[in-house]
């Protein structure tokens, strides 16, 4: 039986590369004391869709070294930040995706396009 191989294309590997930046912004912030007074000044859809590609990457995990699931991050995130949680994180975190250019791009790929400017943290620039 042939094994098939999937070959990335430059364009799926500079996004895969920016969502394990992002997650690694997101650990680290993770991290933080919530002492340190830390604010997330975007939108909370953005650090919903952040929260939630940071989640699929499958790399942040809990003290035990499991996986973390999506509430676990965004409550930690929100006490970290000082931020309110939403109603339906997951739903915030959908809105964010299913943007197409009406009047912002999704996260993600704002996310992307600034990593190629040249921005260290594009995630750490809405924190303050």
């Amino acid at each position: 039986m042939e094994r098939k191989t999937f070959m990335l294309t430059d364009e799926q590997r500079v996004r895969r590369e920016a969502q394990t930046r992002l997650a690694e912004e997101v650990r680290s912030m993770l991290h933080q004391n919530e002492r340190e007074r830390l604010h997330w000044t975007g939108t909370t859809t953005d650090l919903m869709e952040a929260l939630h590609v940071a989640f699929d990457t499958g790399l942040l995990t809990n003290d035990e070294g499991d996986p973390m699931s999506f509430m676990q991050i965004v409550r930690q995130a929100c006490r970290i930040l000082h931020h309110r949680m939403p109603g339906n994180p997951y739903d915030a975190a959908m809105r964010g995706t299913r943007r197409k250019g009406v009047l912002r791009h999704n996260y993600a790929d704002r996310y992307c396009y600034l990593l190629g400017t040249g921005h260290e943290q594009p995630f750490f620039d809405c924190i303050v």
